[in-house]
């Protein structure tokens, strides 16, 4: 009687990466397709499923979420897609999902496009229509790449909407135009910041005038968001944003972040040498003299605890054994106050020692130890730039090899798996081996290959990221250069936020009385072993 009231799910999926093929591919033109192929074939308990705008690289999805949800509780029969690459673009996902997820749950799959239903279909092509949908979608993710890349390069912006204080220009929609409501705002806000306020004051004033926030005044408010009942609600990272942004002073600024892959979708910020800048693209709403000392304020700002200024050095300090932070504290001696470092979790009980050293002996290391590194750059500035290259590829050599190791073993493998797959088929169509034997080997090598993949994909970014690395040696070499020997030995906030990644204290030599030993990181290159 259940079986009887189960449903077969039609299920759609747009995207933006469709848009070459969107008439046919558009939403109502597949859903037409799937009703009508459910009719000829006396489906007629359905459900529609749709995902418009929805990227088929993953299954992050509400519709398909929703799919899902149904047959996990017994309500559908089958699914049926216009085709495979309207299920998904991703080779191991989708077989997944046809061969185990659907399968689990007694749910047959049809795709019209390839004529394949998973209860008589040929499973090695249904991994081949796979393996050419994420194919395409990798292609389209490139393509797409290149096309940023080259409009960027062109000096056009490459943000989809101009950023708050700037309108699209009705003749050219790659030219802003001032918005001058808006640019009203923005102004003030740098008014503010110069006379002295801070960003949550700044958001509190901003609140008070009734001034529209950012996304009140696009009219995008999510719906239950504080925004919606009051528009007029700013954030301190809001202020922070667009006191930064040096589109205000009339320019265009271009690849501030980027995507490893079409997979990846985390967000890196790229640092300031990579960006692309091009100056007096469109009219500017902040004077160039007046963003210069924002951003000279905003690079020295301080930020405050019970006792007024934060150390420079707080943030910086680690356990080098447990490595958690070190925790400031405030001795009184009859000189005055100074500044020791003790382990955090020593402090609260929880394990290690106390690595107790004071403040002065590790600006004294540090200062020895910049000094010593900008004495060999002034001596030598090419044979200083020459070690550190040395220095980074050295490090990381080991790694390097390890890694291109394992993705040939890898590769070699899922060779392996592939001639395996088509040998088990082989024998099944021979009847040398049973039904239930092929689908364990199928399992088995499907499990090994997701495995195999995620290696692939881990031993990739492994080789991407010292290839980021190996790029340390000069951005370094670029920051030193910017400093005299006065501002190395003066050890300003500036210099240590620019230059000092990282600094661990562990037990060891000598440092004064303090039995420790100091261990610098630095931005760009690591530890400080360069010399």
């Amino acid at each position: 009687m259940l079986a009887k009231t189960k449903k077969t799910a039609l299920y759609a999926r747009l995207s933006k990466d469709d848009l070459e093929d969107a008439v046919s591919n558009s939403i109502v033109n597949q859903k037409f397709m799937l009703e009508k192929f459910a009719e000829e074939h006396c489906y007629y308990n359905t459900k529609f499923y749709a995902d418009d705008g929805y990227t088929g690289v993953n299954f992050n999805r509400p519709a398909f979420s929703e799919m899902i949800d149904d047959i996990h509780k017994g309500k559908i029969e089958r699914v049926i897609v216009k085709d495979f690459s309207r299920l998904g673009r991703n080779y191991i996902d989708c077989g997944r999902y046809v061969d185990y997820e659907f399968a689990a749950h007694n749910v047959q799959f049809i795709s019209i496009g390839e004529n394949f239903d998973s209860e008589n279909g040929d499973r090695i092509m249904m991994g081949l229509f796979n393996l050419i949908n994420e194919l395409y979608a990798q292609d389209i993710s490139r393509k797409q790449r290149a096309a940023i890349r080259a409009k960027g390069e062109s000096g056009k912006h490459i943000t989809t909407r101009p950023i708050f204080g700037y309108k699209s220009d009705p003749d050219n929609k790659y030219h802003w135009i001032v918005d001058e409501t808006a640019a009203a705002a923005v102004r003030y806000i740098f008014e503010l910041y110069l006379s002295g306020h801070g960003f949550a004051e700044i958001a509190d004033i901003l609140h008070d005038k009734k001034i529209l926030s950012p996304s009140a005044y696009r009219g995008k408010i999510r719906k239950g968001s504080k925004i919606e009942k009051d528009p007029y609600i700013w954030n301190s990272s809001t202020i922070a944003n667009i006191l930064s942004k040096q589109e205000y002073c009339g320019d265009t600024v271009n690849f501030r972040t980027e995507r490893k892959s079409y997979k990846d979708k985390r967000v890196i910020v790229k640092p300031e040498e990579e960006l692309v800048i091009y100056y007096d693209t469109q009219t500017a709403i902040i004077e160039r003299s007046v963003f210069a000392h924002v951003q000279e304020k905003l690079s020295q700002k301080k930020k405050y605890t019970r006792n007024k200024v934060r150390p420079i050095l707080d943030g910086k300090i680690f356990c080098y054994d447990c490595k958690s932070r070190m925790y400031l504290m405030r001795k009184k001696k009859k000189s005055g106050i100074y500044n020791v470092y003790v382990c955090n979790s020593y402090r609260k009980k929880i394990s290690c020692t106390s690595h107790y050293v004071p403040e002065h002996l590790i600006f004294k290391e540090l200062k020895n130890k910049l000094c010593s590194i900008f004495a060999e750059y002034e001596k030598d500035g090419k044979a200083f730039l020459k070690k550190l290259r040395y220095m980074i590829r050295t490090k990381n050599s080991s790694e390097i090899m390890t890694a291109r190791k394992s993705l040939k073993n890898i590769e070699n493998r899922i060779c392996e798996l592939s001639d395996l797959k088509k040998s088990a088929y082989a024998d099944k169509l021979h009847g040398k081996i049973t039904e239930e034997f092929f689908n364990s080997i199928m399992f088995s090598t499907d499990e090994e290959s997701i495995r195999l993949k995620k290696e692939y994909d881990e031993c990739q970014n492994i080789l991407e990221t010292t290839e980021e690395k190996a790029k340390g040696s000069e951005l370094f070499y670029r920051k030193l250069s910017s400093y005299n020997k006065d501002d190395i030995e003066e050890i300003s906030e500036k210099l240590i936020s620019e230059l000092v990644e990282r600094i661990e204290i562990h037990e060891g030599e000598k440092i004064g009385n303090s039995k420790k030993t100091v261990q610098m990181d630095f931005y760009f290159i690591g530890i400080e072993n360069i010399l």
